[in-house]
C-alpha cells in the first residue's frame, strides 16, 4: 500500500515538473519572440522583424491563392 503511494507520488512530481519545464520553455518564446538569449544574457533577433512580417505576408498570400484554386467564382464570394 505504501509503496504505490510512494509510486503515485514520485509520478505526480515528474509531471508537475515536466510541466514547470514546458512552462519556462512556453514563457521564454513568449517573453522574447521565439528568440533565446546567448549565455552573456544578450537577446539576439534571430529574424529581423520586417523580414518576419514579409514572410508572413507571402505565406498569406500563397494560403489564399491555394484555396482560391480550390474553389469555384461563387464559392469564393
Amino acid at each position: 500500500m505504501i509503496r504505490h503511494r510512494l509510486i503515485d507520488t514520485i509520478r505526480k512530481d515528474e509531471r508537475a515538473k515536466e510541466r514547470l519545464a514546458k512552462f519556462k520553455q512556453q514563457y521564454q518564446v513568449d517573453t522574447t519572440s521565439g528568440n533565446y538569449r546567448n549565455p552573456t544574457g544578450v537577446n539576439h533577433l534571430l529574424i529581423e522583424e520586417e523580414e518576419a512580417a514579409g514572410m508572413k505576408r507571402e505565406m498569406n498570400r500563397a494560403f489564399w491563392k491555394q484555396v482560391r484554386s480550390l474553389l469555384t467564382k461563387k464559392q469564393w464570394k
